[in-house]
């Protein structure tokens, strides 16, 4: 059930698609998830045959009663990941707005990259991953022909994503760090194994990785191969004192390369690495003279 924050939302994202004739308009992000709460912002994608001019753009905001607008331009480099942003604020407490334009063909090519030719790029993989949980409203016909071309993640990306997503550092590197009272460091590495293996288990569920797992309840009740319990145990690791919480990583790391392992995946090497030993040097070494 959408939270009330995300309901107001919705319907706000409809009326400002109105201004704007673009062949579709997609919401994304909590709100087209239904867990927007008082905080959250409003993420449209615009999809044109041309994004119109800035001067358009400007004068669209303003008859909507934006303040604040600025713009963001990426048209250099890949062609796929070219867009134009506008964001600005609305209401009497600044809610902002951010819309991110792209061209059909940018659109396309993205696609192409990844479905096609399996582009690795976290990005490409982000903004698909952005498009299958967003919320079409306006171009339903063209979002449900692209949501159709894009399908689950290609089988053949799942072994190379799983050797970049767990190249985790080690574990007795980190309980040295632990030791060492390095807690900001430590903290790091740990919700990093964390983030890791949410990213992972993305993977096998052939769902395209997210550029950051945000809503981690939400995003496990997608997945249907999962180590029992995943939100909680992340939660109780985030939230326990640092010598406590490595203890508890390591066991649903091990639950995941088990799992990952079951499903037909090698995890000989990330294995190896995390169980990687750190050998501590207590006495002098000294070289031969010549």
């Amino acid at each position: 059930m959408p939270t009330t924050a995300s309901k107001w939302r919705i319907q706000l994202a409809h009326q400002i698609a109105g201004y704007y004739p673009a062949e579709a308009v997609l919401l994304v992000g909590s709100a087209a998830n239904g867990l927007a709460d008082a905080w959250s912002d409003l993420d449209l994608l615009m999809y044109w045959q041309a994004v119109p001019d800035v001067a358009t753009r400007r004068q669209i905001a303003e008859r909507i009663g934006g303040k604040g607008i600025t713009w963001e331009d990426t048209t250099d480099g890949d062609f796929a990941l070219q867009s134009q942003g506008d964001t600005f604020r609305l209401g009497e407490h600044a809610l902002k707005v951010d819309i991110t334009h792209k061209t059909r063909a940018s659109v396309e090519a993205l696609m192409a990259d990844v479905t096609q030719h399996h582009d690795l790029n976290p990005i490409k993989l982000g903004v698909l991953n952005g498009f299958m949980g967003g919320m079409a409203v306006t171009g339903h016909d063209l979002l449900s022909q692209w949501r159709e071309q894009i399908g689950d993640l290609p089988a053949e990306m799942i072994q190379p994503l799983l050797d970049r997503y767990l190249d985790l550092t080690a574990y007795d590197l980190v309980l040295m760090i632990v030791r060492r009272g390095d807690a900001l460091f430590a903290r790091e590495l740990i919700t990093g194994w964390c983030t890791a293996i949410v990213m992972a288990l993305q993977v096998i569920n052939r769902k395209y990785p997210p550029l950051r797992a945000k809503h981690l309840a939400a995003m496990g009740e997608t997945m249907a191969i999962q180590p029992e319990g995943l939100a909680k145990r992340i939660r109780q690791i985030c939230n326990a004192p640092i010598a406590e919480a490595i203890e508890l990583a390591k066991p649903l790391i091990e639950d995941t390369f088990s799992l990952i392992s079951q499903q037909g995946y090698d995890v000989t090497a990330a294995i190896a690495r995390f169980q990687q030993i750190r050998l501590a040097n207590h006495r002098p070494i000294r070289l031969d003279q010549a």
